[in-house]
C-alpha cells in the first residue's frame, strides 16, 4: 500500500489552489506590465525585474509544495508571496483600476487580468493565514 499524506483542510486547500488558479491572470498581466514599462516605473533593469518575478513565482510554488506536505512553513510562504503579489498589484494599478474600471489600459481583458490576480492572491493569502491559525486555536482548546 503506498504512503498517503493526510488531506488538507478546506482553508489550506484553498490557500494551495488559489495561487495556481491565478496563473492564467498573473502570467499575461506580468507580460503586459513589461510591455507597458513596469521596469522603468520601479527603477530596475528589465532582466533584474524578470528574475525577481521568476523568484517570486518559484517561492510561491515551493510554498505550495511544502503546504501540500502539511508543513506550516509552506502556508507562511504562500501567505507572504500572495501578499507580495497583492500589494504590488494594488500599488501599481489600484488607482487606475478604480478610475478606469473595465477600461483599464483601454480594454476589459487587461482589467480582468489585474483584478483576477489581485483578488485571487489576496484570497489565497487570507486562506493561508486562517489555515495557519487553525492549529493554534486547536492547541489552545486542548
Amino acid at each position: 500500500m503506498p504512503n498517503r499524506i493526510p488531506a488538507l483542510d478546506r482553508t489550506a486547500a484553498l490557500a494551495v489552489a488559489l495561487p495556481i488558479a491565478t496563473l492564467p491572470f498573473l502570467v499575461p498581466h506580468v507580460v503586459e506590465d513589461f510591455h507597458w514599462g513596469i521596469a522603468a516605473r520601479v527603477g530596475l533593469p528589465g532582466d533584474v525585474l524578470a528574475a525577481c518575478v521568476g523568484f517570486a513565482l518559484a517561492a510561491q510554488m515551493a510554498g505550495i509544495a511544502l503546504a501540500v506536505q502539511g508543513r506550516a512553513l509552506g502556508l507562511g510562504v504562500v501567505a507572504a508571496t500572495a501578499a507580495l503579489w497583492t500589494i504590488g498589484g494594488l500599488w501599481d494599478h489600484g488607482t487606475a483600476l478604480l478610475v478606469s474600471g473595465l477600461g483599464f489600459r483601454g480594454r476589459a481583458l487587461s482589467a480582468l487580468w489585474a483584478m483576477g490576480l489581485i483578488a485571487g492572491q489576496a484570497t489565497a493569502g487570507a486562506c493561508a493565514l486562517v489555515a495557519l491559525r487553525a492549529p493554534l486555536r486547536a492547541r489552545r482548546r486542548g
